[in-house]
């Protein structure tokens, strides 16, 4: 079991990287940094041990092998491209943790799910795709609506929407 940020992060250090990040799918590298911090706060207010978890927008699987590695008992890895979701399959299948993973090749937006705890994500800000960023976040609040964690860029839009 991990005992500190710190250490999560530099186990997150591990996480393969985009070969070819999609400019047009807003795919960056999650520094393990922002990722642990997401992660332990969840950890924290108890959103993450023994919860079901999604991970919208997985990429590789930053964050959902944080989850795992917190005790998550099922993380759901969600993500529209078919390339970064086989990187995150490749990886997170071999690590030694019994919890089921499922990996689902889907956009956010058409896509619903019951009986998630904690929605956990780095969405696309929506440079390319105006507005994809609130997509993200409505569709976690109405999948989870007492626990999501997101990494995401302020605006007004998503102030109102997350204190709503």
């Amino acid at each position: 079991m991990v005992r500190n940020k710190k250490e999560l992060e530099i186990i997150l250090e591990k996480t393969p990287k985009f070969k070819s990040p999609s400019k047009k799918l807003e795919q960056y590298i999650c520094d393990s940094s922002i990722a642990s911090e997401l992660l332990w706060n969840a950890y924290i207010y108890g959103d993450i041990k023994d919860r079901i978890i999604a991970d919208f927008g997985c990429g590789t699987g930053i964050l959902s092998y944080g989850a795992l590695i917190l005790g998550a008992k099922e993380v759901l890895c969600i993500d529209i491209d078919y390339n970064a979701l086989s990187i995150a399959k490749k990886f997170l299948g071999n690590i030694p943790i019994n919890f089921p993973i499922h990996y689902i090749c889907c956009d956010i937006r058409k896509i619903s799910l019951r009986s998630i705890d904690t929605v956990i994500m780095n969405p696309p800000f929506g440079v390319y795709i105006r507005g994809i960023d609130m997509k993200f976040l409505e569709q976690a609040f109405e999948m989870s609506p007492l626990s999501v964690y997101s990494i995401h860029k302020y605006n007004p839009k998503s102030h109102k929407l997350i204190t709503k």
